[in-house]
This record gives C-alpha cells, structure tokens and sequence, in this order.
C-alpha cells in the first residue's frame, strides 16, 4: 500500500513537471513574437488606451504567468494602470521567489512613490540601498521623495552622497540643480544649469537653463539659448515647450500662438499643445483659428472624450449658444456618461431660447 502511494506521487510529480515544462515552452514561444500580449499591454499604454492595457495584462497574467516576473514591463504596465495593490503583490511574490534580487525591493519603493506615500517611499528608497551602490537610482528616488516632502535639505544631503562616490554622476547633478529651482534660489539654480549645459548637450538642461535665466529677467540670452538648441533638435518637446511659455511670459501673445503652433508641428499626439494653442487663440479673439484646432484634436485623437469637451466650450465661452448647442448634443451622443454634456447643454439651449429641449434633457 506505501509502495502504491509512493509510486502515485512519483506520477503526479511527473506529470506536474511535464505541465509546468509545456507551460514554459509556451511561454518562450510568446516571448519571442512581437505581438505577445504583455508588449501589446506596454503599446497600448504607451498610447493611453488603458482599456486594451487592462484586457492585454490579463491576457498576459493567463498565458505568461512566469515570464511576467522576468519581465520589467509588468511593473510598469501596473503602474500606468495604477492598480499599486496588484503591483504590490506581484513584487512580493517575486521577493519569495528570489529574496536577494534587489529589483523587488526597489519595485515596491516605486510603488509607493507612485502612490504619493512619500514618507513609506523614502523607507523603502533607503531598504533598496542595502547591499551596496551597484546603480544610484535608489539614492536619486530617495531625493525625489525628500523634494517631495519638502525636505530640501535632506534631499540635496543625499546628492552629495552620490557625488562624493561618483563624482560627475549626471542625474544626481541634475537633482541639484531642481533643489535650486525649488528653493526659488534662481541665481544658484542658473549657476548649477549653466555649468550642466557647459559639459552636455541634452536639449532638456538647455530648456532648464533657459526658465533660469528667464527667471532672472534675463530673456534675450533665454531666447539665443533656446534658438540654438531648437536648430539641432527641432523636434524637442522640452525646447518647443519652454519656447512658447517664453512668449506668453514676454506678453507677445501672437508669438506664443506661432510657437504653439509650431509644438502642434512637430509634436502632434502631445494633447496639451491643442488646448494651449486654442487657449492662446481664444485671449486674441481668434476664435476660427481656435475651433479648427480642436477640430484636429477631434480628428487625431478619434477615442478621447476631450476634445469634443474643449470644442463644446469653446462656443460657450463665447456666447454662441446655437453652435454650443450643437456640440453639447454631439458630445452627449458620442459620452453620455459626462455630466456636463447635460448641465452645460441646458444652459446653451435655455440661452438660445430653447427652453422645452433643454427641460426635456435629463437632470
């Protein structure tokens, strides 16, 4: 009877073990096609459709169940997603499988990071540092989080650590200089910039040193700055931003609708560069210009609901009730979940004088 149980358990571990092989060959084929569903989740949060996200991670948590621990792109995925309680759990199931990988460690220190808990961050920065600086980004994370509660002091302490073993650290350097921004002390911060942008030529620390000296009312030598770096880097999002908040900080308000214009140009899935430049538009009374930019927004961006939203409202701010009426009723039919498709289309229509339709809407 032993000998028969033994012989029963034998099988079953066998059998488990051709399972768990089959399930790992699986999944090694899936690794290799470029349309397995844990890339196809990253794509399709890289283009903010959260929905196909969410479906294509439960796809993935079927079918590649081990290969999302090896993957660094679960992590991220869960965090665009925002579901921290399930990324939490991811990162300490892998600490059961592998105590002494750090990456766990400093998962769940994002984790928090990510969910505005600063303070449990800034504990668990400093557990992710035990073991010694094989990389600086606990000690960089630890100084965000440090910013983040205002603790300055702290935070620039912790930059220095890293400088003092890795003197021309480039991140750490970086962090210094934000302190700077955020103590408002802009002649240290355009001094710590300056000597950045001296040594690299990243359009983002030209950008940087720019607001510095725009800051110290020192706009020419801003705007050589900003016109060199944009001839080498045209399409840069940090440049063409910082170019047009130049413009409108000068007051030169048609300038800043051209240079929003030329953002649309060269960056045009970046959404908040439509609402800008229809915004800049609209302070100038260029209101057809305006409602053609929304109506690319509209065009490009087909699944979202914001640019219907800022099409609507732009008739409404305007008083032009008849055409606000028509949009608030094509934003209804197209979300009929947003309230305001309700409230502010009852407004236009009452202020149109088309008092039984807008009673006859739901309240």
């Amino acid at each position: 009877m032993l000998w028969r149980w033994f012989q029963d358990w034998r099988e079953q571990r066998s059998v488990l073990r051709e399972v768990q092989e089959r399930q790992r060959d699986d999944e090694l084929r899936l690794m290799g096609d470029e349309l397995n569903p844990l890339h196809l989740a990253k794509l399709a949060l890289e283009r903010d459709q959260l929905a196909s996200a969410a479906s294509r991670w439960e796809d993935a948590r079927e079918r590649m169940p081990n290969f999302i621990f090896e993957s660094p792109d679960s992590l991220v995925i869960l965090l665009g997603l925002k579901r921290y309680d399930e990324a939490e759990a991811l990162m300490r199931e892998g600490m059961q499988r592998s105590r002494l990988d750090r990456r766990w460690r400093k998962g769940l220190a994002l984790i928090a990071e990510r969910r505005g808990d600063y303070e449990e961050a800034v504990r668990r920065w400093r557990d992710a540092q035990k073991g010694g600086m094989d990389s600086t980004e606990a000690w960089i994370h630890e100084g965000i989080c440090l910013r983040a509660l205002g603790r300055l002091d702290e935070a620039d302490a912790v930059y220095l650590k890293i400088l003092h073993f890795r003197p021309g650290d480039l991140a750490a350097q970086i962090e210094r200089a934000r302190v700077s921004d955020e103590r408002f002390d802009w002649v240290q911060s355009e001094a710590r910039w300056r000597v950045l942008r001296e040594h690299h030529t990243q359009p983002f620390i030209a950008a940087c040193h720019a607001r510095t000296l725009a800051k110290l009312g020192r706009n020419e030598e801003a705007e050589a700055i900003l016109e060199r770096t944009a001839a080498n880097y045209p399409a840069d999002l940090d440049i063409a931003l910082t170019r047009a908040h130049l413009a409108e900080d000068c007051g030169d308000l048609n300038a800043t609708c051209e240079r929003w214009a030329e953002l649309q140009r060269v960056q045009p899935y970046f959404k908040e560069g439509y609402r800008e430049r229809a915004r800049c538009l609209l302070s100038i009374d260029r209101h057809a210009e305006a409602d053609a930019v929304m109506r690319d927004a509209i065009e490009r961006f087909r699944d979202d609901e914001w640019p219907l939203l800022e099409y609507a409202i732009l008739a409404h701010r305007r008083h032009d009730w008849p055409e606000a009426s028509t949009r608030w009723e094509e934003f209804r039919r197209q979300f009929p979940d947003r309230e305001e498709g309700f409230t502010l289309g009852r407004d236009a229509l009452n202020a149109a004088g088309r008092h039984d339709e807008a009673a006859a809407l739901r309240s």
